[in-house]
C-alpha cells in the first residue's frame, strides 16, 4: 500500500504446508463521490409530473474494498415514513407531495463513506383560479380585484386581460401580493361600459383562468320628451320621456310647470315601460 494508507488483513502471507495463515492485504480506499441518476421511461429528466415512474440508480465509482451503496428517500411533511435501501435502484411512483424531496445516495465501505444528492422538481398545472373584485362599477374610478391561484408547480405566472363592449382585449398589468394571489388596479374612463376581467395563471405544465363580468353604472346618453307641443283647456295629454344608452335603468321622474297668473310645479311618479 502507498505510504499513509492503511492495510487491511496480515502483512505476511506463508503456507503451512495444509493451510494459508490468512489472506491476501487489502489496502483501504475511502469510496468517491458517487454517481446519482435519475431516469422516466429510459430518457432522464430534471422535472417530473405526478404519476411518474422515477427510475433512481446510485452507483460507487470506487473505493477499496467495494463499496455498499443505499438510496435514501425523506418522509413526507404531516406524514409518510423516510426509508433507506440497500440498492443499486430503486422505482418510486411521484406525487406533488414529492416536490423538493432531497433524494440521497451514500457509498460505504470500511473505510470512510460518501454522499451524494438530488432534489425533485415535480411540475403540475394550477388547479383554480378565482377573481373577486366588484361587480357594479362607475366611470372615471379605481377598482382592486384579486385573483386567487390554487396549485401549479413552479408557481404560475400570472396575467390580466380587460375586454370592452365591442370586444376589444388588452393586457393590464397586476402585482403578487403573496404566493397564490395577485392584485390588479382597474382604472375606468368615460367611454366605458360592460366588460369582462380575466384572470390567467400558467406554468409549463399548464393553464388555468376566470373570467368575471362587470357592470358599469353611467348617466343617460340622452333624454327625450315626446308629445303634443300645444293643447287645450280640458284636454288630455299623453307625453312619453326616452332616456337612452344608461345602466342601470334610471326611474323617470316628470316636472311639471303650470304658467298663469300662478306658477305651480308639480313633481309626478310616471309608469316606466
Amino acid at each position: 500500500c502507498n505510504v499513509g494508507v492503511e492495510m487491511k488483513g496480515h502483512d505476511t502471507i506463508y503456507c503451512d504446508g495444509e493451510y494459508w495463515n490468512g489472506t491476501v492485504p487489502a489496502c483501504l480506499v475511502a469510496p468517491g463521490t458517487p454517481q446519482l441518476s435519475i431516469s422516466v421511461s429510459g430518457s432522464s429528466s430534471q422535472h417530473y409530473k405526478p404519476g411518474d415512474v422515477l427510475v433512481i440508480s446510485c452507483q460507487a465509482v470506487s473505493g477499496n474494498p467495494v463499496p455498499d451503496v443505499s438510496i435514501s428517500w425523506p418522509g413526507q411533511q404531516g406524514g409518510g415514513e423516510a426509508w433507506t435501501r440497500l440498492s443499486n435502484y430503486i422505482s418510486v411512483t411521484v406525487t406533488e407531495v414529492d416536490n423538493a424531496k432531497n433524494i440521497t445516495c451514500t457509498a460505504q465501505n470500511m473505510a470512510g463513506t460518501a454522499h451524494t444528492s438530488t432534489v425533485l422538481h415535480i411540475i403540475s398545472p394550477p388547479t383554480s383560479v378565482q377573481v373577486t373584485g366588484p361587480l357594479d362599477i362607475q366611470q372615471n374610478k379605481e377598482y382592486e380585484y384579486q385573483c386567487a391561484v390554487g396549485g401549479g408547480k413552479p408557481e404560475p405566472e400570472v396575467e390580466w386581460f380587460v375586454k370592452d363592449s365591442l370586444g376589444n382585449s388588452k393586457a393590464v398589468e397586476g402585482d403578487r401580493t403573496e404566493e397564490g394571489v395577485a392584485k390588479m388596479i382597474l382604472r375606468t374612463e368615460d367611454a366605458d361600459r360592460r366588460m369582462e376581467i380575466t384572470c390567467a395563471a400558467e406554468n409549463p405544465s399548464g393553464r388555468a383562468s376566470h373570467t368575471i363580468g362587470v357592470h358599469m353604472q353611467y348617466l343617460p346618453m340622452s333624454v327625450e320628451i315626446e308629445g303634443p307641443a300645444t293643447s287645450y283647456t280640458g284636454d288630455s295629454v299623453q307625453l312619453e320621456c326616452s332616456c337612452v344608452g344608461s345602466f342601470p335603468a334610471p326611474a323617470v321622474k316628470w316636472r311639471v310647470e303650470k304658467a298663469g297668473e300662478i306658477t305651480e310645479v308639480d313633481d309626478i311618479d310616471g309608469d316606466v315601460s
